[in-house]
C-alpha cells in the first residue's frame, strides 16, 4: 500500500471518527492527514509526517477555536411560544384590562390577549407581542410607522 492511501485512510478514518465525537478535534487531524495526503505525492515519509504535525497543529490550535465558536454559539433559537414575542398580532375580540377580556390572532390561532399598559385595544387594530404565557399573550398597540 502506497503512502497516499494509508493517508486517505486515516484521512477518512478521523472524519467518521468526528461524527461519533463532534468536537473538532478528529476533524483537525483529519484535515491534517488530508493535507499530509497531497504532501505524499511530493515529499518523503519523515517530512509527510512533520507536514501532518505541524498542520495539525495549525489547525488545531488557529482554525478549532474559530469553528467551536461558532458552532456552539450562545444564541438561543427560539421555540414554540418563545417564539411569538415580538411577533405581531390583530386583535379579534376587544382588550380590556379590567375584566382581562380580549382576544388576539396569531397567523391561524387565537390566544387571550392582555394589556400590557393597561389600555382598551380595539378590536381589528394590530398589536406587538410582548411577552407569552401559558395561553396569553401581552401585548402592546402597534406604533405607526412615519412614512
Amino acid at each position: 500500500m502506497e503512502a497516499w492511501q494509508i493517508w486517505v485512510l486515516v484521512t477518512l478514518s478521523l472524519f467518521v471518527a468526528e461524527v461519533f465525537h463532534p468536537v473538532f478535534f478528529f476533524a483537525a487531524l483529519g484535515t491534517a492527514a488530508a493535507i499530509a495526503t497531497v504532501s505524499s505525492f511530493f515529499v518523503s515519509l519523515e517530512l509527510q509526517l512533520l507536514v501532518f504535525a505541524t498542520s495539525g497543529l495549525v489547525v488545531f490550535f488557529a482554525i478549532r477555536p474559530s469553528v467551536l465558536k461558532y458552532i456552539y454559539s450562545s444564541k438561543e433559537t427560539k421555540t414554540n411560544i418563545s417564539a411569538m414575542e415580538g411577533k405581531t398580532a390583530i386583535v379579534i375580540e376587544d382588550i380590556i384590562p379590567e375584566s382581562n377580556q380580549g382576544r388576539v390572532k396569531v397567523g391561524e390561532e387565537t390566544w387571550i390577549g392582555i394589556s400590557m399598559d393597561s389600555t382598551t385595544i380595539q378590536k381589528g387594530e394590530r398589536v406587538v407581542i410582548v411577552k407569552a404565557e401559558g395561553t396569553k399573550l401581552y401585548v402592546i398597540k402597534e406604533r405607526k410607522k412615519d412614512g
